[in-house]
């Protein structure tokens, strides 16, 4: 279902200001080891439309779709939470979601007391599936492996290249892709990138170069699964992130840091840790 610039006969809260009254929702998404566990939980304080709701007249409505597998489905309640489980095998990419409420029975001379001077006088026949509320849209990309995110090979990878001779980040890619010159890259591949007290220091450096290049081009590059990954933690790491607002460039450093766990007391640590190394 297509919500951008619909016009619907009727009153319809949520759409333009047809129907005063708040309305809002919060999803949850839980990655699971064969499925995901959605829940979705509907707000809205319209007296006319609780009362049909009260009457089993109108129903909460959420329908699932993912365009790479041709998967749709639709799930209802009766109550203002809606939960189900989506099989992984049966999303790829970008899951979307829709919620509603809509008419479960059809609703003569319909009349919303809160809707807008515009429809004064008037009343409407709803048919039954008719769109009473729009809660809004939500989506998630099954690609990302949710349990793995703070893992930053999820985000960003490291090749070779040979047309430069400094570091080169490119956003393109699902990945943040860091090309580092042929030379430098050998003596990374072959001696440090596996060994883990170096990685402190690789994210210190090259990693949280990458990261600020990214973050500051995050909404130019917003469809990519580096993006996506990123946005999810933010969202939905509150202890974390502490509420920070990408929209707002002087928050991009911190917010890196924070992606990185800290990268500079990490490599203190780190670079304490191999003086002590050495000294043995």
């Amino acid at each position: 279902m297509k919500f951008s610039n619909i016009s619907f006969p009727h009153p319809v809260l949520g759409i333009s200001d047809t129907i005063q009254g708040e309305i809002d929702f919060t999803d949850h998404v839980l990655s699971e080891k064969g499925s995901y566990k959605i829940k979705f939980v509907l707000k809205q304080n319209n007296n006319d439309l609780s009362q049909l709701l009260q009457e089993g007249r109108a129903e909460y409505f959420c329908e699932v779709t993912c365009t790479n597998t041709l998967y749709r489905k639709i799930f209802t309640s009766s109550d203002n939470s809606i939960s189900f489980e989506l099989p992984k095998k049966q999303v790829k990419g970008k899951v979307e979601f829709t919620c509603l409420l809509i008419s479960k029975t059809a609703i003569p001379n319909y009349v919303n007391s809160d809707a807008h001077t515009d429809y004064d006088g008037f009343n409407f026949d709803i048919e039954k599936g008719d769109v009473l509320a729009f809660f809004g849209k939500s989506s998630f990309n099954a690609d990302i492996k949710y349990e793995r995110l703070k893992a930053v090979s999820q985000i960003l990878v490291v090749k070779p290249t040979k047309d430069f001779d400094i570091v080169n980040v490119h956003l393109e890619e699902p990945k943040i892709t860091v090309e580092i010159p042929e030379a430098d890259y050998e003596k990374f591949a072959s001696n440090y990138s596996d060994d883990e007290k170096y990685i402190p220091v690789f994210h210190s450096s090259i990693v949280l170069n990458a990261l600020l290049v990214a973050l500051y081009s995050i909404k130019k590059y917003k469809d990519k699964f580096w993006a996506e990954a990123i946005m999810y933690r933010i969202e939905n790491e509150k202890d974390t992130f502490q509420n920070l607002s990408i929209d707002e460039p002087v928050n991009i450093p911190e917010i890196a840091q924070r992606l990185l766990g800290n990268p500079l007391s990490r490599l203190l640590t780190g670079i304490d840790n191999l003086e002590e190394q050495f000294e043995n």
